[in-house]
């Protein structure tokens, strides 16, 4: 996997956050502060390492960006472009439903066999170690990517909640 260097001379570990909301979402604002908070935690040690880390959030607000960054669930984290859970799970989310007045699913977290609908620290921690240690193949620009039916339908029906002149 190829790393980035800093003008220093560290190597850069550039994180991704992708999500659809981070207003109303409880999941991604939950997954959003537990990133910062981990992020802070290993800085440190990472600068020892000659690592430094960059983080990008990106807002997910059209179909069009979601085939651009090949997303396949909300919230979604990449480190080094790679996603740190490439098998997914969903499972209905309240608020991001209530965005769109439909049904709209988000992302479950699988980590040491458990369900999470807030990534647990550890499981982000122990990602940004494995990016450094283990080259992973498969980048998210090598594979294959059809939009998921669940964020075509979010989608279709936020532009239909936001073109609506009533409010409904």
């Amino acid at each position: 996997m190829k790393k980035s260097c800093t003008c220093n001379g560290s190597l850069n570990i550039d994180i991704e956050l992708l999500y659809l909301d981070l207003d109303v979402c409880e999941p991604c604002l939950g997954v959003d502060q537990i990133l910062e908070e981990s992020i802070e935690e290993v800085k440190n040690s990472l600068k020892t390492l000659g690592y430094e880390i960059s983080l990008t959030k990106i807002h997910i607000d059209s179909e069009k960006k979601a085939l651009d960054y090949k997303f396949l669930s909300s919230p979604t984290i990449r480190i080094n472009k790679q996603d740190i859970q490439s098998d997914y799970k969903e499972e209905f989310c309240d608020s991001c439903s209530s965005l769109t007045n439909s049904s709209t699913n988000c992302r479950v977290w699988i980590y040491k066999n458990k369900e999470y609908n807030v990534i647990p620290k550890q499981m982000i921690i122990d990602a940004i170690f494995s990016s450094i240690y283990n080259k992973k193949e498969n980048q998210i620009e090598d594979l294959e990517y059809n939009l998921p039916e669940n964020l075509k339908t979010f989608f279709e029906n936020k532009t239909v909640s936001s073109s609506c002149a009533c409010g409904c």
